[in-house]
């Protein structure tokens, strides 16, 4: 599978995420299910210049907390307040929940 190249991008040997699954429940078909999904814990140790998120995944959050209606007062005070890394190169993942489908051009 895909996993060893997963936990390489996110630093697993060297500590930065630490992977674990987790049960999610869905509603599919009018039936509930449950999947197990991987996740990534973020060491605490480490420091928040040594890890930011990519302007991509910041946007990701960013719009999802929108979408689920977190307070603007925190997607402006916390979430705005976070600084993306400085990853440019082409994320090769779906962005069909932005309106056109496309990065808006402060993040490309």
């Amino acid at each position: 599978g895909q996993l060893p190249t997963l936990d390489r991008q996110e630093g697993v040997e060297q500590k930065v995420y630490f992977p674990r699954e987790v049960k999610v429940a869905i509603q599919k078909d009018n039936s509930a299910q449950q999947l197990t999904c991987r996740t990534y814990i973020m060491n605490t140790q480490l420091s928040q210049e040594y890890a930011p998120p990519s302007p991509h995944y910041l946007l990701v959050i960013r719009t999802g907390a929108g979408q689920v209606g977190l307070p603007e007062e925190y997607r402006r005070t916390v979430l705005d307040a976070i600084q993306p890394n400085d990853f440019r190169g082409q994320v090769k993942v779906s962005l069909s929940f932005l309106p056109d489908g496309k990065l808006p051009p402060e993040h490309t």
